[in-house]
């Protein structure tokens, strides 16, 4: 991880580890982008004033969800290994900004910030509010940003889409009930 960071991001994260209880050297195996998630969820649990990690992602999309399926047959329209393998070609200044934006999160947590409002958005429907905010996003350089939004966004909406076809033109019997979080 060293090594594909600059001297001012190392130094960052070592402060962010410092305030997260987190080692920086048992990060090292890690690529940046899987050490951003793992510093966005000690963020987003603190924003939210969650008591932790588990029960910030309590409040998230898919516990909400896995309540109210029970033991009907489950379908996803991707799988985690598709949201790691985008994230994994994000090109390192990308990484590198998010990384640092993550130590950012964890170093000075933002009063009022709108994290704590997505899941209400998205629990009463409201994508326009979450839209406002996530389009006036000016937290990363123009290029950046429009990489970040075509792998995260455009691209996986594209294969949820095709996914979603496919299950709905498909020769059986089926009633679905699909649930895709905010930015989707």
């Amino acid at each position: 991880l060293r090594t594909k960071l600059s001297q001012e991001t190392w130094q960052l994260l070592e402060e962010a580890c410092r305030v997260a209880r987190l080692a920086p050297d048992s990060l090292r195996q890690y690529k940046p982008w899987a050490v951003t998630s793992m510093l966005a969820t000690h963020a987003a649990a603190d924003e939210m004033g969650a008591r932790n990690s588990r029960h910030a992602a309590s409040l998230g999309v898919e516990e909400i969800v896995e309540k109210y399926v029970g033991n009907k047959e489950t379908l996803y329209l991707e799988t985690a290994l598709a949201q790691f393998e985008a994230m994994d070609g994000f090109s390192p200044p990308l990484q590198e900004a998010l990384l640092a934006q993550g130590c950012d999160a964890v170093l000075s947590p933002k009063e009022n910030t709108q994290l704590a409002n997505w899941p209400v958005w998205w629990h009463r429907g409201q994508a326009q509010a979450f839209a406002d905010e996530y389009l006036q996003d000016e937290s990363l350089p123009p290029e950046l940003l429009a990489e970040y939004h075509s792998v995260l966004v455009t691209a996986r909406n594209r294969t949820m889409a095709y996914r979603l076809v496919s299950m709905l033109e498909s020769d059986e019997p089926h009633t679905y009930f699909v649930t895709v979080g905010l930015m989707h």
